[in-house]
């Protein structure tokens, strides 16, 4: 038995069918006993079931619903164990968020924080989703679509999502087990992968070090920012590439190279 909040989730598994549905209704009536020994009433009505292999289960007198899916702390869970649903409605949740926010509330130092608190909670909830987690990313900074997802979580000082699920699986283990091993070692991991990606090299030699950039005491990155940070922006190598403009001259010193190092160390402007 699974338990968050007001949500419980028993899974029941037996070799025979049978036995499946003694044991689950077993489980059913101990739970409803102890709900009432609480002064508290189960909504049998809202209760629903997922049957992996057929059978029926009954809870306090009536007949679960039986369905082909279900809903536990926003993860969809089909019969099949395809996910495929989960995926499209985690999928499809983060830009509907994203459009929620408006521009003038992101640029917001707090409400970028709170919304970025809001969608990773999120995406660990729906870990399988990971579509949605460079958008998240870009969303925090305000940084540009085409920045890679390696530059984007630097500059956002957000670790991978993959490490970030290893780290808290090793942390549930070691409570679980009560035991004192370590912890995942996130960012050495990190760094690793850092030092071995073959994008966002300016990014790279701006941010060489991820764990000094990620413990830091001050400094808000922002739109502007982003810019310096990933390369990406208002620069004329930049927009020459995504086709904006026909040359990378800058249009202010007639530099023939205006990017982000040109910009911030040698344009007057």
């Amino acid at each position: 038995m699974l338990g968050f909040a007001d949500d419980t989730l028993l899974v029941v598994a037996s070799k025979a069918i049978p036995d499946l549905e003694r044991l689950a209704n077993r489980a059913l009536e101990q739970i409803a006993k102890k709900i009432s020994d609480l002064s508290l009433q189960i909504a049998a009505e809202k209760t629903e079931a997922v049957l992996f292999t057929g059978g029926k289960n009954i809870v306090c007198g009536t007949p679960i619903k039986i369905t082909d899916q279900m809903t536990y702390l926003g993860v969809v869970i089909d019969r099949w164990c395809l996910f495929k649903t989960h995926i499209q409605i985690a999928t499809q949740k983060a830009p509907a968020g994203r459009r929620a926010t408006g521009e003038t509330y992101a640029k917001r130092r707090w409400a970028r924080r709170d919304y970025t608190v809001t969608l990773d909670v999120c995406r660990q909830l729906s870990v399988v989703a990971w579509g949605a987690v460079r958008k998240v990313l870009l969303r925090k900074v305000s940084a540009y679509r085409t920045v890679s997802e390696a530059a984007a979580c630097v500059i956002a000082a957000t670790p991978p999502a993959d490490l970030l699920a290893k780290s808290r699986e090793v942390s549930y283990l070691k409570r679980k087990r009560g035991t004192d091993r370590p912890g995942y070692p996130t960012k050495e991991e990190w760094q690793r992968r850092w030092d071995s990606t073959e994008t966002g090299q300016w990014t790279k030699r701006l941010i060489p070090n991820v764990a000094v950039w990620m413990e830091r005491s001050f400094g808000e990155v922002n739109y502007h920012l982003s810019q310096f940070l990933s390369g990406h922006g208002c620069f004329g190598k930049y927009l020459c590439k995504i086709k904006k403009v026909e040359n990378t001259s800058c249009v202010d010193r007639g530099s023939p190279m205006d990017d982000a190092e040109h910009a911030f160390f040698a344009c007057v402007r």
